[in-house]
């Protein structure tokens, strides 16, 4: 069942919220209010902090990915703190499997998921374009 209701209303709803159906059904609903879409993922790749103490490449899964960044889950234990800057390197589950190597900048950290915005905006590929609509 889909049911709509006005944006002027939706902020008043809180991220997670019960909803009580006429049949008195209840259940929980996730509002997200992102301005881009993330597609949820599960890619395996790799990453290296872009700092002297860590010259070498070490263990990731990207989690979910959109056209201005990725969040991932590290593999090993690593202490990045927002603004820090790290070098990621993993392939798309797409037909051609892409390879991304890009810069991020780290935007957030809560435990060891990583929330990052690729370094370079504006300019998204023509295969990470299409598969985030995929």
């Amino acid at each position: 069942m889909k049911k709509t209701f006005p944006l002027d209303k939706s902020k008043q709803i809180k991220p997670n919220t019960v909803i009580h159906c006429k049949c008195d059904y209840r259940f929980m609903v996730t509002v997200n209010f992102r301005d881009n879409l993330r597609k949820k993922v599960i890619l395996s790749g790799k990453y290296m902090p872009i700092s002297p103490e860590a010259p070498t490449w070490m263990l990731m899964t990207v989690e979910n990915i959109s056209r201005i960044g990725i969040g991932l889950r590290l593999k090993e234990p690593f202490q990045f703190k927002a603004g820090d800057m790290l070098r990621v390197n993993f392939n798309l589950d797409n037909q051609n499997q892409t390879m991304i190597d890009k810069k991020l900048f780290v935007r957030r950290v809560t435990g060891d998921i990583i929330g990052c915005e690729f370094a370079i905006q504006g300019i998204i590929e023509e295969d990470l374009a299409r598969y985030l609509m995929s």
